[in-house]
């Protein structure tokens, strides 16, 4: 049996490494999904706010009947959201440029019938 010993001694060495050189990767993994998940709540928080500010501006464009652009009220909602949540915005990597053209890819639905009457309005007979 002591014949076996430092046999057993260096298999048992081998297969430690052997199971931390496997376990290594899966803690990577483990780690980038956790990121993931991590990131999917702050984009939802995000999205949220954007949401808010964005129907926020619709209202205020509406209740001023076409006294102010679209890319005002774009601005508008951009500035909430900036207030509201500027570490989601650090952390997404979104520039305030990004976010003032996700702002206007929204309200731009919501602003083309007030568009529309304000140009019938203001058309000459």
């Amino acid at each position: 049996m002591n014949t076996l010993a430092p046999f057993l001694d260096v298999m048992i060495q081998v297969l430690a490494m052997m199971a931390l050189a496997m376990a290594g990767p899966l803690v990577l993994r483990w780690a980038d999904a956790l990121k993931l998940a991590a990131d999917d709540r702050v984009r939802g928080y995000l999205l949220q706010a954007l949401e808010v500010g964005v129907q926020a501006a619709a209202t205020a464009a509406r209740a001023r009947a076409g006294l102010i652009t679209p890319a005002e009220a774009a601005k508008e909602a951009s500035a909430y959201v900036t207030e509201r949540v500027p570490d989601a915005l650090k952390r997404l990597g979104v520039s305030a440029d990004g976010l003032h053209k996700m702002a206007e890819a929204r309200l731009a639905p919501m602003l083309e019938p007030l568009a529309r009457s304000a140009a019938a309005v203001t058309a000459p007979l």
